[in-house]
């Protein structure tokens, strides 16, 4: 696993049961340490806005993840991202972010600096 790795858990509170799945399906996959539920935000744009609020207040790397991420049997916290990386998609519901802040601009339309 990624040193350092913090996860979050997009999750509606009105769909608890699709957070009793999640955990029913990551549990043994070993979260990391600090892993939290973060409240899905409504609305039309509910999901943009809750990644957007879920990067934007968090330091990197980190991981997130939708109440309804599916992991196959085969997968394995072995993640090795190449020098210089910015985000690792996981899968379609998961991706781990190294600078959460600057993935929030960019996916804002907002410039970000690059280190060099």
């Amino acid at each position: 696993m990624i040193p350092g790795l913090i996860g979050v858990v997009i999750n509606s509170p009105d769909r608890i049961d699709l957070l009793a799945g999640f955990v029913g399906r990551w549990w043994r996959a070993g979260l990391p340490a600090h892993t939290e539920i973060f409240p899905a935000l409504n609305g039309s744009a509910g999901c943009l806005a809750s990644h957007l609020a879920v990067l934007e207040s968090h330091p990197g790397p980190l991981l997130v993840l939708e109440d309804d991420a599916v992991r196959t049997a085969a997968f394995t916290w072995d993640v090795h991202p190449l020098p210089g990386w910015d985000v690792c998609w996981l899968g379609f519901h998961a991706y781990i972010a190294r600078d959460p802040h600057a993935l929030a601009a960019s996916m804002r339309g907002l410039p970000t600096p690059r280190p060099n």
